[in-house]
């Protein structure tokens, strides 16, 4: 029997050791939402897939729906993350807040602005930490952990911006506050 192959970008949010030489990775696609999937194997050198699946990378990768799990048949590395510190911090919270197998696809075009924006404007502190902000912002959203109020509006649908950066400093304070009263709530 013949299983369908998906292939879909993704993003290698955390991974996992299995067995002797396998490891299970945590994406988050377009297409197929969150996942978990299993690549067989690759922590031997000679894996043709081990440096194409990097925490805190994008990725072309084709999956298939086995009878357990998903099974990474073929991957290939598209980008690694500009400013690690900052995608290690939202790439952790993201594996906090999902569990399992999700559609967020809201999620991924959410880390797609982050890589863009950090490409873009990520050159100071001030930058990063106004791009992580609003990101943090925006998943906490679309996770359904956040509602929209006057001083979050604004920052839940617009670009980022030089000027936005400037606004998102301003409001620093009030979206910090809500990011971290939403946290509380999740126990995190």
């Amino acid at each position: 029997m013949s299983h369908h192959k998906y292939t879909t970008e993704a993003f290698v949010i955390s991974s996992r050791n299995y067995g002797e030489a396998d490891a299970t990775f945590f994406l988050i696609t377009p297409d197929l939402g969150s996942i978990w999937a299993r690549a067989a194997g690759i922590r031997k050198e000679e894996s043709k897939l081990r440096y194409s699946l990097e925490i805190y990378s994008r990725a072309l990768v084709t999956v298939v729906r086995g009878r357990e799990v998903w099974r990474v048949t073929s991957a290939e590395s598209i980008s690694l993350a500009r400013h690690i510190e900052c995608v290690a911090r939202v790439f952790s919270l993201l594996d906090k807040l999902i569990h399992g197998e999700d559609k967020v696809s809201d999620v991924f075009y959410i880390i797609v602005d982050l890589f863009t924006n950090l490409d873009e404007f990520g050159g100071g502190h001030i930058a990063i930490e106004s791009i992580e902000l609003v990101t943090v912002l925006r998943i906490l959203f679309a996770l359904g952990y956040v509602g929209e109020n006057d001083v979050t509006n604004d920052f839940l649908i617009n670009k980022i911006t030089t000027e936005s950066i400037i606004d998102i400093q301003k409001y620093k304070v009030e979206i910090l506050k809500i990011i971290n009263t939403s946290l509380h709530s999740t126990h995190l």
